[in-house]
Parts: C-alpha cells; structure tokens; sequence
C-alpha cells in the first residue's frame, strides 16, 4: 500500500485508479529489481513526460512582444496593399482605342488629296501585323526583345544583366525594357526615367500580357514607335524613307527602320545619314550572332538602302482647309466629295484665265463645282495661288450683284403674282412710292420702260427686280432666300430693299449649291465636303415655277437687249446661267448649270479694290464658260421644259405679254402654270397708229429720251405731281436743297414748266424739280399745244 501512496503522490492529483491503470503488473524488470521500483521509475518519467509537454503548451501561447506585433501588421498590410495596387492600377487608357492616325484625305475616288500633321505626329498610319510586311516585325523582335515570346512582360534574365552593367558602369547603360514594357511606356507617354515609372511599367506589361496576345502587343508597340521626323509606325516611316507601303520592304530595308527606334533623332536618316548607317550596320552584325540571318547574308546587305525623302502631297489646298475649318475633329483615313480630274481642269483654267486678262485691278478668281444630284463639292478654287494668297475666296462672303434676282422672280410665279409674260416697269419712278428713299438705276444708266418679266431676268433689270419685291415683300422674300441657303452675315434692316440687287453678301459655295437646287427642280440643300456627309434636303418651290425660271437662265434671246447676241454667255447647247456684278465694280459673278453640275465663279481683289467698270460678262464669264465647255465634253446640256397638265406654253403679244391682238408685230410661245395664262387680248394696248398706249405710270418714261418705241400714255395730258390743291409745310430744320418737289405730267412728250409763270428749267437728267417757298403757287405745264394746271399751297411750320 505505502508503494501505491508513493505512486498516487507522483502522480499528483490524478485518481488512483488512473494512476495504477497504467502500472502493467505482469512486466517483469530485467534488471532484477522488485516489481515495485520498476513501476516507481517508469512513473516518474512519465511525469517528467507530462511537465515538459505542459510547459510546451504554456510557451506557445505566450503572447507576442507589441512591437514585433506591429511590425508583422505592417508587413501583411503593405503586401495586401500592394497586391491591390497590382490588381487596380490600371494600364494606360491610351491602349483602350486604336491610334487614330494622321488625318488622310482622299477624293471621291479614293486617291489622295493630303496628309495633315497632328501635334503628336507629322505622319501615323497605322496598319494591321500582316500589312508590316514579312522581315520588320521579326527583325524588330530580334533586335530590341529576342524573348519577347518566352516571357511575360517582363525578362528577368535580361533585367538581371541589366542591372549588373548598370552597376559596373555606375550610371545606367541599359533599361531592359520589353517590347511590352516600351508599349505601355509609350502609351503612358513617359519622358524621363524614375524607378517608379518603370514599376509601372512593369507592372502594366503583366497585365498586358495577361489580355492581349503577343501579335497585338506587337501591333500596338510598332505603330507607336518613332522612326525619327516626326513618323510614328512603320508604314509612315516607309513612305517617307523608301516611298513604298510597309509591306514591300525589303530585307535590308526592315533592317534598317528596325534600328531607327531606338534613337530616332540621333539616327535620323535626312540629318544624320551616317550614323544611321553605322546603326544598320551593327544591326547586321547583331542579326548574325542571334542567327537571324547568316553570314552570306550579311555580306550581301553590307550596302545600306538607299533612302529618299518623300513628302506627302497636298493637294486642293483651299478646300483642305475648309474641309478643316467645318471638321475639326476628323481622324484617320476620310474621303471627301472632290474629283482630283476636275479640279486639277478647273486650277489650270483659272490661271489661263488671269494670264489673259493681265490686269493688274483683276488680281483674284474663286470657283466652286457642284454635283447637282448630290451636291457635292467636285472641285474648288479660293485664290490665284494658294503660296501667294491662302484666302479662301469660294468661303469668304462678298457683294452678290444681281445673282439673287432668280429666286425673287420664282417665288413671285410660284405664288402666281406674276407670271414669266407679265409686264413690269423698268422707269426711274417705278418704286418712288413704295421705297421713297431708294432710287436704283440700271447699269447703263437707261431704262427700258415695259418689259416682260423674262426679259427683265434676262437683262438683269435693277428696277423691274425691286418692283416684283415689292409686289412679293421685302421682309417674306428676304427670309425665303434664307431658305435657300444664303447665310447673309447681316439682317435685313441692314440692306433694305437693295439686298435683291446684291447689297447683301454671300459665299460662293452657297451660291452654287442654291443654283444646284434649281437645276434639280426646286429643292434646297446645302453643299457637301465629306461622301459619309448627310445634308437635309427641302422643297422651297414648285418644279414647274422652277422649269420656269430656268427656261428664262438659258434664254439667250432674252438677255439680247443688254449682253447682245454673242456674249460669253451663249451657248449652243441649253445652259442656264446668270450674271452679277457689285456696286462700285468689286465683285463679278457668274453661275449657272447643265444637267450634271453647277459651276460658280467670282473675280476681283481681296482688298476691295474696284476693277475699273469691268462688269461680270468679261471678268468672270469667259472663265465660266470655259469650265462649262470642259464639263459639256461627258455632261448633258439641260433637258427642254417639259409641258404636262401643271406647266402649259400659250402663244402672246411680245411687246404687251397679252394674247396676239391684230396689232402684234410679234408672236412668242411663253411657258406658264396651268391657269395663269393671259385672257386679255392685247389690242386696248395699241393706238390707232400702232403705237403702244401705256398706263399713268410710264408717262415720265414716255416723256424722257429712253421712249425709243415711241409710246404713249393713255389718260389725257395731265399734271400728275404734284397733285392737285396739294399743301406742303417746310421744314426749318432741313435744308432749302432737300424740300423740293418734282413735277411730272401725263403727256407723251416733252412739256414745259412755269410756277407762277416763271419758267422752271430741268435738271441734268431731264427731270424738273422745283424748290418749295411759303405762298400760294400756280404750277403750269404746257406742251404740244397743250397745257395744264394746278394750284398748291407752301407753309412756314409756326411753333
């Protein structure tokens, strides 16, 4: 018993029955010792055994020293930040979009017209791996990453050895920098080198490599690298050195580019041609250790390529421009409207045309071609040279002269006011009682009294044009031309009525695509720079007013009177055209069309200069007929006006627009809308003699020398200003010069004038005016046997 208390106290507080549990009392000791104290030691170590393993167990759950707590924090917080910055940090944007290249514009054909520089580059076209050709990429590969398809972005074995130049050199010699890693660093933009932008870069080329395959890595790095001036990409770069696409460069060729990127300055092939032959060189060598090519080989391109310098050409350079100036975002590869033929025809015949006028006061011409279908822009001409001149004449807005008539007097047939046979007055007192402080005058200074309104176009009459203006109003019409196109820079409280004689000014370009819009019947739409460009098109007049007008465009007889019977403007084939010239004669305008296209043309001088009275029919219409003639070699002159059950031609009166009377010395078909055509015969229109009998109005002109027809008025001889017992009240504060009243009668001849008897004499122009004075005045007009009176009153204003 004492040896089982021994035992139990061993084994502290544990139960007895445990404790002798795990005596084995059939073990015998070999040492011959008694049964007990063989129990006693294998008590005691088994005691021993269980401190240990407790103090073990204490030990390990012993807390931690707090600062080595806090360092260990640190550590797992910055690789965990640290992998978030690896997973979130984003690689450049600049790789999320394709390069957009230089902008390239082509012609309607797709040839080119010009290359424009960007601020990042003077040339960048970038092109697919296939497109490079079959020797740059691999050279490239070779010579700046030969691992570039063994690792992931980054060559640890080109960084170690790297870094252990970099180290013997004690300054850096080399960067290491994968094709990957100089993608993301052009990308990026990166300028000087840091430690911190290269982890960036590193760090960016793995992610790369981890979305994009190693072709479009390859892709993206050749077309962003420069090969010195300003080329950015292999394909700019073989256009400019070897004036070829990239994909037929040869061998030694690709092998020179190849070298280029790594210096492009130093190694600039136009500047310093012998380093850049030093650098292929040790390309060569460098190809040969790395059994890209061999050593027959290398002996065979020893010889350099030879390289050009090819600039890109620029062609059109007015239209470019403005091709610019309404685009400024255009990117990348665009096709325009022009035609390089036709424009090339329209430079040289513009110059032709100026080297035949030699005049020093006629120093500019624009022009603008216009597909009427379309209205596209198929050439234009801003200046006499662009080197001299980049002004932009075709855009620029000028004085338009008389090149607005025909859409007054088509919306004035459209709304059936008048019709193409309607007389209009073409006298000096026409309009005095609608626009009392305008008083236009026609080019020669004569006026032709009645005339048809197909004459009046055709002449390109001032007075009958501001007539019908006034017939249509001023303001109505005003906007209507709007409608057209015309982008007048001011508003209509500024020209007043004139705008219809050209005070307001217009572009040349709006001018074409609006005479586009008649030649295609009446619809409105303005002109067209870019093929993928979409212009709305409107109708603002009918087809069949429009066949009108342009009837009366391709009229020559109509126009006899003022440009005579062989002017520039005829033409055997039917060609519509118009005339315009500004006031003070500083721009000549002609446009007109056939079938196919519109052609406009202005002439004069950038500063304003007049062209010493040189009106338009020989400043600028014998340079449009020219291009008219050129474009009539593959065009079609315009179709005749086809007559239908909207559009009808009825006999008339030539001199009166009536129906044929007895007294008709002439007979002419006129087109006309359905329905108003005259119903009237024109025999009141005739006195017994023959001679044509006019109203009131025209007994001014029938007095004046310009009645070379020998009309009459109808009423009897009468005084028609002033009017009868009229009072007037003179103004203190005007000058006695400007309260005059003039004094016409209703006579076919010329009368004399007495006020008060004293006889009053006429002014150079054969007017009479008479100045106002307070009293009670008796007016006399006596002609031809005849005579006729008048009393007036003239009163001082009392305060």
């Amino acid at each position: 018993m004492r040896h089982l208390r021994r035992i139990a106290e061993l084994c502290g507080s544990r139960p007895d029955s445990a404790c002798v549990s795990r005596v084995s009392f059939r073990r015998r000791a070999k040492t011959g010792f008694p049964l007990t104290v063989n129990r006693r030691a294998e008590s005691d170590a088994r005691e021993k055994s269980a401190i240990a393993r407790r103090a073990r167990q204490t030990r390990g759950t012993r807390a931690l020293p707090r600062p080595l707590r806090l360092r260990l924090f640190v550590i797992s917080t910055g690789i965990v930040l640290s992998m978030a910055i690896v997973w979130w940090l984003p690689i450049p944007g600049e790789l999320q979009k394709s390069p957009a290249g230089t902008l390239t514009l082509l012609d309607c054909r797709g040839r080119e017209i010009a290359e424009l520089a960007s601020p990042a580059a003077r040339a960048q076209f970038p092109v697919r791996l296939e497109r490079m050709g079959l020797w740059l990429p691999r050279v490239t590969v070779a010579l700046e990453d030969r691992r570039f398809y063994e690792h992931h972005g980054i060559d640890w074995r080109a960084t170690v050895a790297a870094c252990a130049r970099n180290l013997r050199s004690r300054h850096v010699v080399s960067g290491a920098s994968t094709i990957t890693q100089q993608l993301v660093k052009l990308a990026s933009g990166r300028r000087q080198r840091s430690w911190s932008r290269k982890l960036y870069e590193g760090i960016g080329a793995w992610k790369l490599e981890r979305r994009w395959s190693k072709e479009r890595i390859l892709t993206g790095y050749l077309n962003r690298s420069s090969y010195g001036n300003r080329r950015l990409g292999p394909e700019s770069a073989a256009r400019a050195y070897f004036d070829k696409p990239a994909r037929d460069l040869t061998l030694s060729e690709a092998i020179f580019l190849a070298g280029l990127p790594q210096a492009p300055t130093r190694l600039n092939p136009w500047r310093h041609s012998e380093e850049a032959k030093r650098k292929y060189a040790r390309s060569l060598t460098r190809l040969v250790e790395l059994g890209v090519i061999t050593r027959d080989q290398q002996l065979l391109l020893a010889e350099p390529p030879k390289v050009t310098q090819v600039d890109p050409p620029r062609r059109a350079q007015h239209f470019v421009d403005a091709v610019v100036a309404r685009n400024p975002g255009l990117r990348g590869t665009v096709r325009t409207t022009l035609d390089l033929d036709l424009q090339r025809m329209v430079e040289r015949l513009a110059q032709s045309h100026l080297s035949a006028l030699n005049r020093h006061d006629i120093t500019q011409v624009a022009i603008v071609v216009l597909e009427n279908a379309t209205g596209a822009i198929r050439a234009m001409v801003g200046s006499e040279n662009y080197d001299v001149s980049q002004i932009n004449g075709a855009m620029q807005p000028r004085s338009c002269g008389s090149t607005l008539k025909p859409f007054v007097y088509l919306e004035a047939i459209d709304k059936r006011l008048l019709t193409a046979a309607s007389l209009l007055p073409d006298t000096p007192d026409a309009i005095r009682g609608e626009y009392a402080d305008y008083d236009p005058q026609n080019y020669n200074h004569r006026y032709l009294g009645p005339v048809r309104l197909r004459e009046a176009l055709g002449c390109s009459l001032n007075v009958p044009a501001v007539f019908t203006l006034s017939q249509l109003g001023a303001r109505p019409a005003f906007y209507q031309l709007q409608k057209w196109g015309f982008d007048f820079p001011q508003g209509l409280a500024d020209y007043g009525a004139g705008f219809v004689l050209g005070n307001a000014e217009t572009r040349l370009v709006d001018l074409a695509a609006a005479y586009a819009g008649l030649a295609r019947g009446g619809t409105s739409m303005r002109a067209k720079f870019l093929t993928a460009e979409h212009q709305p098109i409107s109708r603002i007049a009918s087809k069949e007013a429009t066949a009108i007008i342009t009837d009366i465009l391709c009229d020559n007889d109509a126009r006899q009177k003022s440009f005579g019977p062989h002017s520039p403007l005829a033409f055997e084939q039917r060609v519509a055209a118009k005339t315009g010239t500004s006031s003070g004669f500083r721009d000549a305008w002609t446009v007109g069309f056939d079938k196919e296209h519109t052609v406009a043309v202005w002439a004069g001088n950038f500063d304003g200069r007049p062209m010493r009275e040189t009106f338009a029919v020989r400043a600028a219409t014998p340079l449009w007929g020219a291009v008219i003639q050129e474009l009539l070699q593959r065009d079609h002159p315009l179709d005749p006006s086809p007559e239908n059950d909207k559009l009808v031609r009825s006999e008339i009166c030539k001199a009166t627009g009536l129906l044929p009377s007895r007294f008709s010395a002439a007979i002419l078909k006129e087109l006309f809308l359905a329905g108003t055509q005259p119903r009237k015969d024109s025999a009141d229109y005739f006195a017994s003699d023959g001679k044509l009998l006019l109203p009131d109005a025209y007994s001014q002109w029938c007095a004046s020398r310009d009645n070379t027809i020998g009309a009459h008025v109808r009423s009897d001889f009468r005084i028609t200003s002033p009017p009868a017992n009229a009072r007037y009240q003179l103004d203190p504060l005007l000058p006695p010069s400007q309260q005059m009243v003039e004094l016409t009668a209703a006579f076919a001849g010329d009368a004399k004038w007495f006020v008060n008897g004293v006889q009053v004499s006429p002014q150079r122009d054969g007017r009479f005016f008479w100045q106002l004075a307070a009293g009670e005045w008796n007016v006399r007009a006596v002609g031809r046997g005849e005579f006729a009176e008048e009393k007036i009153t003239v009163q001082e204003i009392t305060d």
